[in-house]
């Protein structure tokens, strides 16, 4: 059952679809203002259900119906980043993205060589990618070879925003900017002065 403001709603098309066309019916709308969004697409989660079209692309692959969603969902997120590019603001738009734990054994997804699954305590299950965006801030192309939590985006992003957090509230997550920043000034120097 998915909600809107408190009020049940009933999508018409493919989920991740519809998640993208109100991510960006939502950016459309805003002004030039600093905004929020929190977008939890459902792909590539169970139910393993893609379109028909996308299935085609992958016809014969041994994880046809996983293919096909990540498909969808790279569709849309290339959607989302684009709205935010006509809107004007992507330069200015700090984006993270990850999934919220790792692969599951009932979906098609591999671990690759880490031990374990979704749900328990062992890498496979929790270790995920991150990627953080900020076209205007952060050179893309650069990666950090370090362990984050999802616990540090609150505390980066209000970094980020210059809000001022009250000394009595402890934060469990840190602060990834200065190392971020840290990583694009060494890999500036770098690419100025090579790799010495």
């Amino acid at each position: 059952m998915l909600q809107h403001n408190g009020k049940r709603v009933k999508l018409k098309g493919y989920m991740t679809d519809d998640l993208g066309d109100i991510a960006v019916n939502f950016i459309n709308k805003k002004s030039n203002k600093p905004f929020f969004m929190y977008l939890s697409f459902n792909a590539v989660h169970t139910p393993m259900e893609a379109k028909e079209e996308d299935l085609a692309k992958f016809k014969g692959h041994p994880r046809q119906a996983l293919a096909a969603m990540t498909w969808s969902l790279d569709e849309n997120i290339v959607k989302v980043v684009q709205a935010l590019k006509n809107k004007g603001v992507v330069e200015n738009t700090l984006i993270f993205f990850l999934s919220d734990n790792g692969g599951a054994h009932n979906n098609q997804s591999s671990t690759g060589p880490l031990k374990g699954w979704k749900g328990n305590k062992f890498e496979g299950g929790h270790r995920v990618p991150l990627v953080v965006s900020w076209p205007g801030q952060l050179p893309s192309g650069n990666s950090l070879d370090g362990l984050t939590s999802s616990l540090d985006i609150f505390s980066t992003a209000v970094k980020a925003a210059n809000i001022e957090v009250d000394d009595e509230l402890i934060l469990d997550g840190v602060n990834l900017l200065p190392y971020l920043k840290k990583l694009s000034l060494d890999h500036l120097m770098r690419s100025y002065f090579g790799e010495s």
